[in-house]
């Protein structure tokens, strides 16, 4: 099993850890309700190294990445990051990522941890434009800083101006105050004010120290409050939420897709119509829906749908969940029970985000 850089620091500090996409990674240091309002209200680091970091370079970088993924790379301005998705000949989600764009010809997309061999060997054997695509996934580490306190501790750690880090999406090849360099981004899958570092592996100790050392009441905090918090925003989980049976026009994810592009999977798509629709949900009780469990019709109890996603909201106080509803019902049903180990739970139709941050936290 591999580890990260930080393994021994999360074992030290008394995290459960646990087997993650083939690393064994911390899912909860004190508890996650614990965790998750602690990011909510303060900061706190996350280790998502585990993550894939491939990299795109060469004067035909953006076009060699125009063909492969589903956003418009030709809006995506030198210093930003954008969500797109990498699509299956056939139009389903095989990925989703974010894609930075570094410099005029140089990228880094980091792609979910259970994929990092699928998707590259899919990428291989999908391209057309010639560009230089590296996997560095085994050399980079990746920490995600957030919480409405991660502004200040950024600004702490970093041995320059945050000014050029200031907006959703922004992105730079930075210097740390320990000399070490890397990149930042202004992303997370919280929903809260946070960033996104990327580091070599042999830097991500030192970058640790200064923070540790910092006095910020930074918390470390585990996969499972980084779940329930990315669930509270109606973020989709790869192999949960989406895969490759699943379309970007049945996930909600069509933002993510160029409509005039000429892409991978593009052509599935177009010819492509959504038998089912992602929606969310906000259960009539304390209990936990989970991936798997039939949504009903409140009526006929027929299964009209699955869940893919629930947990506590611990922001709300309510009970959520995510999960998939056939096409044809949507516009007509706003109620369902939820088949919870045999006993049916009433369940509303919710918009999501299913928490709404304050404007300082947007």
């Amino acid at each position: 099993m591999k580890t990260t850089a930080l393994h021994p620091i999360h074992v030290a500090q008394g995290a459960k850890m646990v087997d993650f996409a083939g690393y064994h990674m911390p899912m909860v240091y004190s508890s996650v309700k614990e965790e998750h309002l602690w990011v909510r209200k303060e900061v706190g680091l996350f280790d998502v190294s585990h993550m894939g970091l491939f990299k795109i370079s060469g004067e035909q970088a953006g076009q060699s990445l125009q063909e492969i993924f589903s956003n418009d790379v030709n809006k995506l301005s030198i210093g930003k990051a954008q969500y797109t998705l990498l699509l299956s000949a056939k139009g389903g989600i095989v990925d989703d990522l974010l894609l930075y764009r570094i410099t005029a010809n140089e990228y880094l997309a980091v792609v979910n941890a259970a994929n990092v061999t699928k998707d590259w060997g899919h990428i291989m054997a999908n391209i057309k434009t010639e560009a230089l695509w590296e996997n560095l996934s085994d050399d980079w580490s990746i920490l995600a800083l957030q919480g409405p306190r991660s502004q200040e501790v950024m600004h702490h750690i970093l041995n320059e101006s945050t000014s050029s880090l200031t907006s959703l999406n922004d992105c730079c090849p930075v210097t740390f105050s320990n000399g070490a360099t890397g990149f930042v981004a202004r992303t997370g899958y919280t929903g809260e004010v946070g960033y996104e570092i990327i580091v070599p592996h042999e830097a991500s100790n030192g970058l640790w120290e200064i923070l540790e050392q910092g006095k910020h009441n930074l918390k470390l905090i585990g996969l499972g409050a980084r779940d329930t918090l990315r669930t509270e925003m109606g973020f989709c989980l790869h192999g949960q939420d989406i895969d490759e049976t699943k379309s970007p026009k049945e996930a909600g994810l069509m933002w993510a897709v160029h409509a005039q592009g000429d892409f991978l999977g593009k052509a599935a798509l177009d010819k492509h119509t959504a038998g089912k629709k992602r929606l969310g949900f906000v259960l009539d009780s304390n209990r936990i829906a989970r991936p798997g469990q039939a949504i009903l019709h409140p009526n006929s109890l027929e299964a009209i749908g699955v869940i893919t996603s629930g947990c506590p909201s611990f922001s709300t106080e309510k009970s959520i969940a995510i999960g998939y509803v056939n096409a044809d019902l949507v516009k007509s049903i706003d109620d369902v029970l939820i088949d919870i180990r045999g006993k049916y739970i009433a369940a509303e139709r919710s918009k999501m985000p299913f928490y709404k941050l304050s404007a300082q936290h947007a």
